[in-house]
């Protein structure tokens, strides 16, 4: 019953029966491969940012996107920080170690393409802007402090890669909508390793069977 938590996320994914049979082994390897390739991929964008000259008129998609994208990671981040302190799992605490520092990293990434266009982080006029959406919401806080062992990191798997994919939703908008080169990497980037992240969470279900 595990694994139907976090199906909803690669819809049509067949893999499931086939990576049942692989070793835990082989697949902690696979975990590794993933979390690696994220941390890659968050260091190459953060790196083609501080190269990039900043434009006179930033477009309002790209804009848009930073801070939206600023408010979902972190709420990711303190996510992350709740698995560190709480699970016992060590894949999972791989995971959610790897997650923070990215995310982090990204953060100040956008904080200063933003503060480079003498912009603020935020703007009071946009709900999806709302300061709480930026933390664990109560209800999400008391479904994880109900529960604890492999059923809190079930629960955690949950939430991380529902974060994930709205993630990833808001970078396909910006990758289709946005401007701002340097802005398009790192949706490119957030979309390809929070996808890879989901793929790890996936496979820690299946290692721990």
């Amino acid at each position: 019953m595990r694994h139907a938590r976090v199906e909803h996320t690669r819809s049509g994914d067949r893999r499931g029966s086939t990576l049942r049979s692989t070793p835990a082994s082989t697949l902690r390897i696979l975990l590794l491969a993933l979390v690696m390739l994220g941390s890659a991929s968050c260091a190459g964008s953060t790196a083609s940012s501080s190269t990039a000259t900043p434009p006179s008129g930033p477009d309002s998609t790209d804009v848009m996107f930073v801070r939206r994208m600023l408010v979902e990671h972190q709420h990711g981040i303190e996510l992350a920080r709740i698995a560190i302190a709480r699970s016992s799992y060590l894949d999972l605490l791989e995971f959610a170690t790897t997650i923070s520092a990215t995310q982090s990293a990204e953060v100040e990434q956008m904080q200063t393409w933003l503060r480079e266009r003498g912009l603020d982080t935020t703007d009071p006029g946009d709900t999806e802007l709302d300061p709480t959406r930026a933390t664990v919401s109560e209800a999400d806080r008391a479904e994880l402090a109900a529960v604890k062992g492999f059923d809190f990191d079930d629960v955690w798997i949950t939430l991380m890669s529902a974060h994930q994919q709205r993630s990833i939703d808001l970078a396909a908008a910006e990758i289709d909508g946005g401007t701002d080169p340097v802005i398009g990497d790192l949706a490119i980037s957030i979309r390809d390793s929070h996808q890879q992240q989901i793929d790890g969470m996936q496979l820690i279900y299946v290692i721990k069977e």
